[in-house]
């Protein structure tokens, strides 16, 4: 019977295999929102004790958690029992929070004004993070933040053109200890040209290729998985785009690099590439196996 409940639990998805404890992965989401919003800052979140452990501050109301979400009472309703309702979420939304952070399932709950909400969201924030299995059901923390100004110290710093309007300033590729079929996650920093016209809307693809350059996995999605397209950037805006690739699961140690490039999504040509054609060598990655064959560590090298 329990082997029987324990199949159950992993064919709906309850439970993943490794294991991974729930309390870490809120804790690297805190430490992701301490170190992009300043100490006493606001972050308008339904998971309170996110914000508990990052040391943030929240906006009235929200305090119950998802339970605080009350879409259809009226807003004295919601002030009177201390909870939101849409206006009062498009309002904290519309006069500006440090950062929002919202999972899946609860974007998925907001309903009646969805489109103005989400108009909020995308065009006063941008989707800079986010966090693989944040909750019990394993869905994802997108953490959103105000247009940024400047490449964090902890990107590779580049000046790489793409067509005549678009920059990428820098890159991170990270570092990590993964498992085949674990995912690797890559942020692109993108900036509008000065001077240039305004961008238009390109796709955005990543490639892990092999030594024979055949690609292994990829993502093509235009930046902030398609929230912020190029055409509503900003002048001096720094954009935070990631870019998640999932190893595939017989992915022996070796080297491996990871190309990126843009494309019209209306024609599907690429844009030209700076001295570079059509795509950009971003990185290498030299992924060798740790004590016991069961993880590789993969270690990112800078091509450019």
């Amino acid at each position: 019977q329990l082997v029987t409940q324990a199949r159950i639990v992993r064919y709906y998805g309850l439970t993943t295999w490794p294991p991974t404890s729930q309390v870490d992965v809120v804790r690297a989401a805190a430490e992701t929102l301490r170190q992009v919003v300043p100490p006493g800052g606001e972050v308008l979140t339904f998971d309170t004790h996110l914000a508990l452990e990052a040391g943030l501050d929240m906006p009235s109301g929200y305090e119950m958690s998802i339970f605080s979400y009350r879409p259809s009472w009226t807003t004295e309703q919601a002030q009177q029992y201390r909870v939101i309702n849409n206006e009062l979420l498009l309002s904290d939304l519309e006069r500006g929070v440090d950062a929002v952070a919202l999972t899946q399932f609860d974007e998925d709950l907001l309903y009646g004004d969805r489109d103005a909400l989400f108009a909020a969201i995308y065009g006063k924030y941008r989707l800079a993070y986010s966090v693989p299995g944040f909750d019990p059901f394993h869905n994802d923390l997108h953490i959103y933040l105000p247009p940024q100004g400047v490449l964090p110290d902890s990107a590779t710093v580049l000046d790489q053109r793409f067509g005549d309007a678009i920059r990428l300033a820098g890159y991170e590729p990270g570092s990590q200890s993964l498992r085949p079929g674990e995912p690797l996650t890559l942020a692109l920093y993108w900036q509008p040209v000065s001077g240039a016209s305004q961008p238009k809307d390109a796709t955005v693809f990543v490639h892990l290729l092999d030594k024979d350059e055949v690609v292994l996995a990829g993502q093509d999605s235009q930046p902030c998985q398609g929230t912020c397209p190029a055409s509503t950037w900003r002048p001096g805006e720094v954009i935070r785009d990631e870019h998640r690739l999932t190893l595939p699961a017989d992915m022996p140690p070796g080297d491996y690099l990871i190309e990126i490039g843009m494309y019209d999504p209306q024609t599907l040509e690429r844009l030209p590439v700076s001295g570079s054609g059509d795509r950009l060598l971003l990185a290498r990655y030299a992924c060798q196996p740790t004590t016991g064959g069961k993880t590789v560590q993969c270690v990112a090298e800078a091509l450019n």
